[in-house]
């Protein structure tokens, strides 16, 4: 193993430890099936920059996985060999490294799988939409750039907010990825958003199912109206049908709970929405729409599909935020059902009804869905 801990790369040199040219000689150090494990910032660069790193990585190296150690890095694993996934448990069982993993609030298996992103076959369609070369000596796109990005202030951790996307695009687009979950005293919640927000998930699977609910602790205001929202309306079955502005608030809900919760642990609270005496009273679309979370919880990618471009098709006054939640899980539904045509004619439809089509969940998904004009489609961010 290889490890490369590399300082910023805008300091004078250091951009030439991110080079195609580099990965070539470290490949050569390396035993059959050895690994590098290299560190990259997010802060103060743009996800463009990231691209290139990665593209010119993937030139040297026939795997790689993407790890998130915090909000605001990525950690590289590289080889010539698959990449053995997921983290083994048995880590823990040594005293030295677990006392280390400790430090940085990584006390069980969960904890390493909530921080893992993707394989090169997931993010690699996401990397090839900046359109960017591979960065080399001889074409050194990152040493030209990161100065300048330092001093604007950009920023790519919406790569690391694919773990927080309101739909579970990584656990749909590779279904083999461990679940395991994260430790139950969230230790690292205030440091690493998707255990955050996993405690918060846990407390409003609670509320919604448990006879009286948690005490809240540290719950977000909008949470709070949104959870008292859909008990009083789809539980308490006060006049739902006619007043379905809970619809927004049920989807909030769906975004904070399904993503990060296991569809065991998921089921029980779709599952109460739809044996309320209620329920059958409700329109066609809002049991659609109440079907669409639980498919989404249980990872059912052909109904999310159908449901989701059903709903796209028949609701004709969507606000922003509605239809980029509809387009993302149906989009994720028919790419993780193989019907990648179907993906790629809701994007051609709906993208330019959208304010966040360029943010990095939907060039995943774009791109996923065919790899043809990817890069076109977002040319003009590559062109900034």
């Amino acid at each position: 193993m290889i490890i490369s801990e590399p300082s910023n790369p805008w300091v004078s040199g250091v951009s030439s430890l991110f080079t195609r040219e580099f990965y070539r000689r470290i490949r050569g150090h390396l035993n059959p099936g050895g690994l590098l494990v290299q560190w990259f910032q997010l802060y103060e660069i743009d996800a463009a920059l990231v691209a290139t790193v990665i593209g010119a990585l993937g030139e040297e190296f026939a795997h790689y996985a993407v790890f998130a150690p915090s909000d605001h890095d990525l950690l590289i694993v590289a080889s010539e060999a698959r990449v053995p996934l997921p983290a083994q448990a048995r880590v823990f069982e040594h005293p030295g490294l677990a006392k280390e993993l400790w430090t940085v609030h990584v006390l069980t298996a969960g904890d390493l799988d909530a921080r893992y992103l993707g394989s090169r076959a997931t993010l690699e369609p996401l990397f090839a939409s900046y359109g960017m070369p591979p960065n080399s000596d001889y074409a050194p796109v990152l040493d030209l750039n990161a100065a300048r990005h330092r001093f604007t202030d950009r920023s790519a951790t919406d790569v690391v907010g694919l773990l927080n996307a309101g739909v579970p695009l990584l656990e749909l687009l590779e279904p083999e990825r461990s679940r395991r979950p994260v430790n139950p005293l969230f230790q690292g919640a205030t440091t690493f958003e998707r255990v955050e927000n996993t405690r918060l998930a846990w407390y409003a699977r609670n509320f919604l199912v448990w006879r009286r609910g948690p005490a809240p602790q540290a719950v977000p205001t909008q949470m709070e109206k949104d959870l008292e929202l859909v008990k009083l309306r789809l539980i308490e079955c006060r006049e739902p049908r006619e007043l379905d502005l809970w619809l927004h608030s049920a989807m909030r809900v769906a975004q904070a709970l399904n993503p990060y919760l296991a569809p065991d642990d998921l089921s029980a609270v779709w599952a109460r929405l739809m044996v309320t005496r209620c329920y059958a009273g409700l329109r066609d679309f809002q049991r659609h729409w109440i079907a669409l979370f639980r498919a989404v919880a249980a990872r059912d990618a052909r109904q999310m599909g159908e449901l989701g471009a059903r709903l796209l098709a028949t609701q004709p006054e969507l606000t922003a935020e509605v239809r980029e939640y509809l387009l993302m899980a149906a989009m994720a539904g028919h790419i993780a059902n193989r019907d990648k045509p179907a993906a790629l004619a809701l994007w051609r439809e709906h993208a330019p009804q959208i304010r966040h089509a360029s943010s990095p969940a939907f060039r995943l998904l774009r791109c996923h869905a065919s790899l043809d004009g990817c890069k076109e489609d977002f040319r003009a961010y590559a062109e900034r």
